[in-house]
């Protein structure tokens, strides 16, 4: 697969190296979905991406100011790791994160 994608030309050698990742992935593993085949990787953001419902405990209605104040983490594997939530958007429709 390599020598097929040789020659591609994205403009920007990170994109270059981001895409082959993801068209390797997607290759290995035909049948998954995007997010399945890359195991939580967000390749156009160069970090894992995950999702996730936030709950008040008191059933408090949620808003931004409400999700800004609180600090998260995740449980992976049983260990917990500190993570940071975005409220835009993870996609870059201009590719404006990965230009030089």
């Amino acid at each position: 697969m390599e020598e097929e994608f040789e020659a591609l030309d994205l403009g920007d050698p990170r994109r270059d190296r981001r895409a082959k990742a993801l068209l390797k992935r997607l290759a290995a593993k035909p049948t998954e979905s995007i997010p399945g085949a890359c195991d939580g990787w967000g390749e156009t953001i160069g970090s894992c991406v995950g999702l996730a419902y936030v709950r008040a405990p008191n059933k408090a209605v949620i808003n931004a100011e409400w999700i800004n104040f609180g600090s998260y983490k995740v449980n992976a594997g049983g260990q917990l790791y500190p993570i940071s939530v975005s409220l835009k958007p993870l996609y870059d429709p201009t590719n404006a994160r990965i230009r030089p």
